[in-house]
């Protein structure tokens, strides 16, 4: 028949009372913690103390180290119970079945609570936790584990699937990424992505970018193959396009609307934005009644119909709740609760535009989440907040653009740095990198 593990345990335990040289063995190779039985652990514990002192191990000693415990009767039916298992040739199997049994409890019981707090706890410190668990996962216990929780993580698959590409990626030097890259190397590695269900909110003051750098991600993700969505909250759908292509071109609405191009450059990066608007993977919708009722069906439909990675919301300040006699925290308090619901069911990451409070534009320092206008339930609500400052460069530093990582899910705040050509931005690593460029190009310019 088959070594059991309780059986494994018994064996090991009895050869090493009876035996010496086994029993510095046994002593050496496991801990209480590798066995499955109170009483198992207890006698364990015993050998171990009696060790300690010096003193001879046997079934003598044993005995009277236990004889103070509370359970000591039910502990010593170990000895009859037990006294045809010891054996010394079956030993380093029998302790290598019971460290194998170990592990897998470890797991098992690792995905059980894993699959317990996923829904109560951060997505930072759930990875935390997986990263600490991750050496006593093994590739092999996937059908167990699946056995054990099927329940779907982060949209699409189970939670066993989950800490097993974990694992496989950890132990092959791969990239482990669940989410939608934003395709800035630099803010994923900082943010982690937008992962399923995340609610992003995106702050800056008038001028500072963000709707271009908004689409400067959607530009990104539909490079990547997936489809998106656009919500504007104040046009038709035909003056989203201009608006759009204004914004994100850095062209002006008015130059485009009647065509006063000054030179071939503005020509040239409206034209590459047309074909960020023209794409058959985004679709733009129109909101214009601001009512949150109908961007979460417009959300919904371009889910079902298109199966959007992402979508875009432009902004939350023009939301209404649709209720009547709500003051204005209130209602953006129920619009950014629908809003974050939304994205949760839907398992979809959203990223909403804001703006911030005019006395924060006013007093010209970089801004902080509490900036955000109405902010207190849209800050709480989402699981990041990247603020949007531009600076504007000095002598020794061309102009670039700060993304200030309010709030993260997976790593601490930080800052992203980017420059732009118009309304491009393009990742840098740090500010060094830019008074690198700067003094370049100089040099450059001068040389003859």
């Amino acid at each position: 028949m088959e070594i059991t593990n309780i059986q494994a345990e018994m064996s090991v335990l009895i050869t090493a009372i009876r035996h010496t040289e086994p029993c510095s063995l046994v002593l050496e190779s496991l801990t209480c913690d590798h066995f499955h039985t109170t009483e198992h652990r207890a006698i364990f514990q015993a050998m171990r103390e009696i060790s300690n002192r010096g003193h001879v191990i046997d079934e003598m000693s044993v005995e009277n180290e236990l004889r103070s415990l509370p359970d000591f009767t039910k502990i010593m039916t170990f000895f009859p119970e037990s006294s045809d298992l010891g054996s010394i040739p079956k030993l380093e199997q029998n302790i290598s079945t019971i460290k194998e049994c170990h592990k897998k409890f470890l797991g098992l019981n690792f995905v059980k609570k894993f699959t317990k707090d996923y829904n109560e706890k951060t997505l930072e410190e759930l990875r935390q936790i997986l990263d600490d668990h991750l050496d006593t996962i093994e590739p092999t216990q996937t059908d167990t584990l699946k056995s054990v929780i099927q329940n779907p993580f982060l949209g699409c698959e189970s939670a066993a699937d989950f800490v097993n590409k974990g694992w496989i990626a950890k132990q092959t030097g791969q990239e482990f990424f669940k989410g939608v890259k934003t395709g800035y190397p630099n803010l994923d590695e900082a943010v982690g992505g937008m992962m399923e269900g995340d609610y992003i909110l995106i702050g800056g003051r008038p001028g500072s970018g963000k709707t271009s750098f908004a689409l400067n991600i959607i530009k990104n993700v539909i490079d990547q193959g997936n489809k998106v969505g656009f919500i504007s909250l104040e046009m038709t759908s035909e003056q989203i396009v201009l608006k759009l292509l204004s914004r994100g071109s850095g062209i002006s609405y008015k130059k485009i609307l009647m065509g006063q191009y000054e030179n071939q450059f503005e020509v040239d990066m409206c034209l590459s934005y047309l074909k960020i608007l023209e794409s058959e993977n985004l679709f733009i919708e129109s909101a214009a009644n601001g009512n949150v009722g109908t961007v979460v069906s417009k959300i919904k439909k371009l889910k079902r119909v298109h199966d959007i990675k992402l979508v875009c919301i432009d902004y939350i300040g023009l939301m209404s709740s649709g209720q009547k006699g709500m003051n204005r925290a209130d209602t953006i308090t129920e619009v950014s609760e629908q809003l974050r619901q939304v994205f949760k069911t839907l398992k979809l990451p959203g990223i909403v535009l804001a703006q911030l409070n005019r006395n924060s534009v006013n007093e010209g320092r970089k801004p902080v989440k509490e900036d955000i206008r109405d902010s207190d339930r849209p800050v709480e609500n989402a699981h990041q907040i990247w603020l949007i400052h531009r600076i504007k460069g000095d002598n020794n530093i061309q102009p670039y653009t700060e993304v200030i990582l309010d709030k993260v899910r997976i790593a601490e705040n930080a800052t992203v740095y980017f420059t732009s050509n118009g309304a491009l931005f393009t990742p840098r690593d740090n500010i060094k990198d830019l008074q690198e460029e700067r003094v370049r190009r100089e040099y450059e310019d001068f040389t003859p």
